[in-house]
């Protein structure tokens, strides 16, 4: 006898999206704990709630071809810097494991996108709870030398530890914050419940930021609130400019980051705020990184191949010769891949603020600061292929991909 499956109900199609609603919003407050988690806890739960999707949903999953094609070409790419890599046993292994990150992270996202409208209300009521919690909880760390992390560790509150040790769990929410703003702003909640919940996001997030020494998050979200409030997102013209810009900022950037180190480190290094976030040594790193890039400008050295590099550095501010990565995705696309990644770099943004151009303003004014806030700090902060950043990356692309849906 052959049994048919029962057709899911409202009630269990409600069921599952609010589960994955949920198991979503809750990353913040695991970020908070172990930020690295986002390397492997995104990628499961890709994989489990696709498993599942048969059981609770007779509609296909809505999957994102230019995600998933992104995804596959960059792995791609990082496994054929493997040829030209100074470690070809080491590119190969990173190439997996990015892979193992990129590629779920598009099956996540397609995930996000295939929820009906009125499955996902859960939200705006979920994601603000976890991202003020989350914001206070990193406040609290700050405010009171770090308690938690000194237990978890074994280290009493006399030795010390840097409260750099929070920097990735702040990213980990204050990535969200705009877009979750956006959310509550647009939903149907009294007037009442909107400014209470977005002063609630605001005054955490910036209490956070006010006690952390993360002047990468902090220009994030300066940089994601002026985009905010001042881009015209009615001008589909500037859409072509900011398209244009960001090309030929990327095809420019090792000769611009040397200009830079020669004309703007010294009063980097005078300057209070600046100097705090260490701006001097990273230009003199993005200048050594860019003298030697140009050296193998065609292909680059490889995936994650400046660990195994000793550059002819200046000494000025950064006193070593070598580093572990560029502290800056633009030149770890030349460092890597050379003009070929530079170009596909271009490329892609170029494509993504086109595609921008097309949605309506009030999705746009959730996305683009958004993306900012990730890329300034990707800009400035982190290595391009930790597994953590990927995987957070992943996570903000979803989490638009239901917010998007949530605010149709």
């Amino acid at each position: 006898m052959i049994f048919a499956l029962q057709a899911p109900s409202e009630k269990t199609k409600h069921i599952y999206a609010n589960l994955f609603v949920t198991v979503m919003a809750l990353l913040p407050l695991v970020a908070f704990f172990s930020a690295r988690s986002m390397a492997v806890l995104p990628g499961i739960i890709a994989v489990g709630f696709f498993a599942a999707w048969p059981f609770f949903y007779k509609e296909k999953i809505q999957y994102s071809r230019f995600y998933f094609i992104c995804a596959g070409l960059l792995s791609l790419l990082c496994a054929l810097s493997a040829l030209w890599s100074p470690d070809t046993d080491f590119a190969i292994e990173k190439s997996a494991k990015i892979a193992l990150v990129l590629l779920p992270g598009a099956l996540l996202f397609s995930l996000a996108q295939s929820f009906r409208h009125d499955h996902v209300q859960w939200l705006r009521i979920a994601l603000p709870a976890t991202l003020i919690t989350s914001c206070l909880m990193i406040a609290g760390e700050l405010a009171f030398n770090l308690p938690l992390h000194r237990w978890s560790e074994g280290l009493p509150a006399y030795a010390p530890l840097t409260s750099a040790v929070v920097n990735r769990s702040l990213f980990c929410a204050g990535s969200l914050v705009v877009m979750c703003t956006m959310i509550v702003f647009s939903s149907a909640f009294s007037e009442r419940a909107k400014i209470t919940i977005i002063a609630g996001l605001i005054a955490s997030i910036f209490l956070a930021l006010a006690l952390s020494q993360s002047q990468s998050n902090q220009l994030a979200i300066g940089v994601a609130l002026l985009l905010v409030f001042a881009f015209p997102y009615k001008q589909k013209k500037v859409y072509y400019g900011l398209a244009g810009l960001m090309a030929g900022l990327i095809l420019v950037s090792p000769w611009l980051a040397q200009w830079m180190f020669q004309t703007f480190a010294d009063p980097a290094d005078k300057a209070p705020w600046i100097s705090d976030g260490y701006a001097a040594e990273r230009m003199e790193i993005w200048d050594f990184i860019s003298r030697h890039l140009v050296q193998n400008i065609w292909h680059g050295y490889g995936v994650d191949s400046t660990r195994f590099m000793t550059f002819d550095a200046a000494g000025r501010y950064y006193e070593s010769g070598s580093v572990l990565h560029p502290h800056n995705f633009v030149l770890q696309l030349w460092g890597e891949f050379g003009v070929w990644g530079a170009v596909a770099g271009a490329a892609f943004f170029t494509f993504l603020f086109l595609r921008l151009k097309n949605i309506c303003p009030e999705k746009a004014r959730m996305v683009l600061p958004t993306l900012a806030y990730a890329g300034i700090v990707g800009v400035i902060g982190y290595g391009m292929w930790q597994g953590w950043w990927l995987g957070q990356l992943t996570v903000i692309m979803a989490m638009l991909g239901l917010a998007m849906r949530q605010n149709r």
